[in-house]
C-alpha cells in the first residue's frame, strides 16, 4: 500500500497529539521560531519539496511515532534559506546528512520542482551508498499498483505500508526487500 496523502490524514485524525491542532498554523510557528538543533545522529534525513510542508510535517511525525529520530531542514534549521543556494546552507545540510543514518527521499508531484533534493540525493548517495529509500507519496490509494520512479529515482528501493511495518520494495521487481527498521539500524 503507497503512503497516500489520504493515508496521513487518517494518522493525523487517528493520533491525539493532533487533536484541535491546526497543523498549518504548527508548521508556519516551526519557521517563524528560527532555533538551531544539531543532534549528534538522526535515523533519517527527509529530503523533500518545501511544497508539500503540510505533507512533511505529518510524514515527520508519523515516523518519529515509529521511534526513528528525523531531520527536517525547516524543522531542524528554520533558520536556513531554502528558497536560496548558499555555501552555508549546503555545509549545514552536508553537515546533517553525515549524521543520519539513511536518506528517505519523500518524492512528490512537487519534489520535481525542487532545487535541493537531486543535490541531497546525490551527495548522500556519494557518501552512503545503499542507505537510500524513496518514499512515494501519492494521491493514489490503489495498493496494487506499483510504484516506478522516475529515471534516477528507480535506481533506490522504495519504501511501502506493509500490515505493521514499513518496508522497502525493489525497484525492479517490487518484491519486498526487508523491513524499514532493519534498513535503518545495519
Amino acid at each position: 500500500m503507497r503512503v497516500t496523502f489520504e493515508y496521513l490524514s487518517k494518522f493525523k485524525t487517528s493520533n491525539r497529539i493532533f487533536e484541535g491542532r491546526n497543523v498549518s498554523l504548527e508548521a508556519i510557528k516551526i519557521l517563524n521560531e528560527q532555533k538551531y538543533k544539531i543532534e549528534k545522529e538522526y535515523d533519517i534525513f527527509l529530503s523533500h519539496s518545501f511544497q508539500d510542508a503540510e505533507t512533511v510535517y505529518l510524514l515527520y511525525a508519523y515516523l518519529k511515532s515509529l521511534g526513528w529520530s528525523v531531520y527536517v531542514d525547516w524543522i531542524e534549521d528554520s533558520q536556513l534559506d531554502r528558497q536560496n543556494v548558499t555555501r552555508a546552507t549546503a555545509e549545514l545540510l552536508r553537515i546533517q546528512m553525515k549524521r543520519s543514518r539513511i536518506l528517505v527521499y519523500a518524492s512528490s508531484n512537487a519534489s520535481k520542482d525542487s532545487k535541493w533534493m537531486p543535490w541531497e540525493l546525490g551527495f548522500f548517495d556519494g557518501y552512503k551508498p545503499n542507505k537510500i529509500a524513496i518514499l512515494p507519496i501519492t494521491h493514489e490509494r490503489d495498493k496494487y499498483k506499483d510504484f516506478v520512479g522516475v529515471e534516477y529515482l528507480s535506481l533506490y528501493p522504495y519504501i511501502d505500508i506493509g500490515t505493521t511495518e514499513l518496508w522497502l520494495k525493489d525497484p525492479e521487481s517490487h518484491n519486498y526487500l526487508k523491513e524499514l527498521n532493519t534498513f535503518i539500524t545495519k
